[in-house]
C-alpha cells in the first residue's frame, strides 16, 4: 500500500504526520530498514524513501543508524526505531536495541 493511502486527501506534503504509518512498517521489520527497502516497501521513489527517512530520523523513537538492514542484509545506514529517550523506563545509559550503541553521548540518568 503507498504510504500516500494514509494522507486523509490524495498527496499531501510531507511531515511528522507520516512517523505513524512508518513505524508500522518497521515493527514489521525488525525496527531497521535502509531507503532502498523503504522505498520498495512503500511503493515511493529512492528520492522519496530519502525524504521520509530525514523526516521520520529526527522523530523521537526513530533514528539513522549504521546497521544491517532486515530486508536485504546490506550493511549501511538504516531507519531504526529506537527507545523513546524522553520517557525514563529504565536506569543507565540508553542504547540502541540493534546494534547497543550509545545513543545521545551515553549520558546516565
Amino acid at each position: 500500500m503507498p504510504i500516500w493511502a494514509f494522507a486523509d486527501r490524495g498527496r499531501r506534503a510531507l511531515g511528522a504526520w507520516i512517523a505513524e504509518p512508518v513505524g508500522l512498517l518497521l515493527a514489521r521489520h525488525q525496527g531497521r530498514l535502509c531507503s532502498a527497502c523503504l522505498a520498495l516497501a512503500l511503493s515511493l521513489s529512492l528520492e522519496e524513501a530519502r525524504q521520509v527517512v530525514d523526516i521520520v530520523a529526527n522523530v523521537p523513537g526513530f533514528r539513522l543508524l549504521p546497521v544491517t538492514c532486515e530486508t536485504c542484509s546490506r550493511a549501511t545506514m538504516a531507519l531504526c526505531t529506537v527507545p523513546d529517550l524522553r520517557s525514563p523506563t529504565s536506569e543507565g545509559p540508553e542504547k540502541c536495541t540493534h546494534c547497543s550503541r550509545l545513543l545521545d553521548g551515553g549520558t546516565t540518568r
